[in-house]
């Protein structure tokens, strides 16, 4: 029973980073050899947006997709290249049953390269971080020893690629796909310091705005 259950749950681990692999191999390979025949933007860029993330633990009862928003932050170093912020909120992010209060907090920061015209661009992104996670046990279940007490911050890496529409020279319409990785750290009195490293399907799409 044990040997099935992993061999079905390795793919499904490994299939974010495949699909991030491919995404950052196409972004950058497919950048125009003539820099300057990209379109210059704005030099900055400031935006909302919708996060899901898809958290896949190292127990099935971890397992949850999880939604919230963001802002982000982005200057743009010439049409290629640019240096991008972003924290985001998920206001429920733990399925397990013993949990009745759980959210986290992420910040990121990292680049953002790759291709654009006048009217879209198409980037990779490498963006670490960390990640703050809250959560209430439920006061009416009875433990026999002190349950896991998660350690923060932890430490993410946001890995994927980007689509951007441009509606005006003003106006970002924004779509993300990747991996966002995360070093979750645990403490139990009995057990000690427990970690795992999980890799998480994360969607964003959203609208920003560009000056100067």
């Amino acid at each position: 029973m044990n040997y099935s259950t992993q061999t079905i749950s390795v793919p499904k681990m490994h299939r974010p980073m495949m699909l991030t692999a491919a995404i950052i191999f196409f972004a950058f390979f497919s950048i125009s050899p003539d820099v300057q025949a990209q379109t210059e933007p704005p030099k900055v860029e400031i935006g909302g947006h919708v996060s899901v993330l898809h958290l896949q633990g190292k127990q099935q009862i971890f397992e949850k997709t999880a939604v919230g928003g963001g802002l982000r932050g982005t200057f743009n170093l010439n049409a290629g290249l640019a240096l991008e912020g972003e924290v985001n909120f998920y206001p429920e992010i733990n399925s397990n049953p013993i949990i009745v209060d759980s959210k986290a907090v992420t910040g990121l920061f990292g680049v953002k390269a790759g291709w654009r015209s006048k009217k879209m661009g198409f980037f990779g992104k490498i963006r670490p971080g960390l990640l703050h996670f809250e959560e209430k046990i439920d006061p009416r279940i009875v433990f026999i020893t002190t349950p896991p007490v998660p350690q923060n911050p932890h430490f993410a890496l946001d890995l994927g690629g980007v689509l951007e529409l441009y509606p005006t020279r003003r106006v970002i319409v924004r779509f993300d796909l990747g991996d966002t990785i995360i070093r979750f750290r645990y403490r139990s009195f009995l057990i000690g310091d427990r970690s795992f490293t999980n890799h998480n399907l994360q969607f964003n799409v959203g609208i920003g705005f560009r000056f100067f």
